[in-house]
């Protein structure tokens, strides 16, 4: 089971509305605006793991609210959740996937440093976070449609906030 998701922090995403974007920027998209707290486990291994020494941790309760904990001098905290700005994982990640998929060797490189690595082993893919050193394997079918889902779901929530970016000749193409 591919499990790909994200949580809407509001507080990010008014952040990004309130600072518009002038047109040099709209490539930076990918790696700027709607940062928000992204899980992605692979038959219960999570992927996106890190322990959380001294900063904000995203923890998500039963009926799916985010609850933002501060770590204060204590045992580092695992969390699933990894603050990831959620276009790049739509966009690039799913390349990345996808050319698992066709037997290519790929690498995601998550902004702020580390990655996930793909490698076709026989019909399935074997995933490696250089985030935390686990590892899993998923068919290649359940991943495209794990982020099919992710990247349709980022997509109408990007078109709802800026409608201009449909026709924007950067953006358009994966808007349709």
């Amino acid at each position: 089971m591919v499990e790909l998701e994200y949580i809407l922090d509001e507080n990010k995403m008014h952040e990004d509305v309130e600072a518009g974007f002038p047109d040099e920027m709209k490539a930076a998209l990918l790696e700027t605006y709607f940062e928000f707290p992204v899980r992605f486990s692979v038959k219960g291994i999570e992927l996106l793991e890190w322990p959380s020494p001294s900063i904000k941790v995203f923890q998500v309760d039963a009926s799916g609210n985010i609850k933002i904990d501060v770590n204060k001098l204590g045992q580092p905290l695992l969390t699933p959740w990894r603050s990831n700005p959620i276009l790049s994982i739509a966009t690039i990640c799913f390349d990345e996937v996808r050319k698992a998929c066709r037997g290519e060797e790929s690498v995601f490189e998550i902004p702020g440093g580390a990655g996930l690595v793909f490698k076709k082993v026989n019909s399935n893919i074997k995933i490696y976070s250089t985030i935390n050193s686990k590892s899993a394997e998923a068919d290649c079918s359940e991943l495209i449609e794990a982020f099919t889902i992710f990247s349709d779901r980022a997509r109408t929530f990007v078109e709802n906030l800026f409608p201009q970016l449909i026709t924007d000749q950067l953006w358009e193409c994966w808007f349709k």
